[in-house]
């Protein structure tokens, strides 16, 4: 018996891009949001990837699913869009602070106020990657996997956006 054809090789290189993708989005965001807003929200908003990510794979493992060149290729394609939800809720958590809030009362009230517009933008990108569920046949179940994992990722996203970031203690 001698191997064929060694995919292992492909799915390690896909995996180190992820990976390094993962890293280098973490690092050019802490800085941005350092810069621009402050640290400890960098930090929050920062922890946003990993977890987001962890949540992610503990699902689609779940669901049954492995980790193949199709659930990397929609890592990478959700991985933009993560930070997203936790950007935008964590300034504007940040924006009813500078108006003289507390810190509770401005994580609720800055969660609650973009909740509407995050969970919009999210499901538009869930329902946009859907109709490849519709897709009948080999190529249908091959490629049924890349929908329901760029769903899960944004769905634990907008989790650890709404649920974490909003009870973490500002500064």
């Amino acid at each position: 018996f001698d191997t064929y054809t060694d995919t292992s090789i492909w799915i390690k290189n896909r995996l180190n891009t992820v990976v390094s993708n993962i890293l280098f989005g973490l690092f050019l965001l802490f800085l941005a949001l350092m810069f621009f807003i402050n640290t400890r929200i960098a930090v929050v908003v920062g922890i946003g990837i990993p977890t987001s990510f962890l949540i992610g794979l503990i699902a689609i493992e779940s669901l049954g699913y492995s980790l193949n060149m199709l659930t990397l290729l929609g890592a990478l394609i959700a991985l933009g869009m993560l930070v997203d939800e936790a950007i935008v809720v964590g300034e504007n958590i940040y924006r009813h602070m500078e108006m003289g809030k507390d810190k509770y009362t401005a994580a609720v009230d800055g969660a609650m106020e973009i909740y509407p517009a995050v969970l919009t933008a999210t499901a538009t990108t869930i329902f946009a990657f859907l109709p490849i569920l519709l897709m009948s046949g080999e190529i249908g179940r091959f490629m049924q996997v890349l929908p329901v994992l760029i769903a899960v990722l944004l769905l634990s996203s907008l989790l650890e956006a709404f649920y974490f970031l909003h009870r973490l203690d500002f500064p």
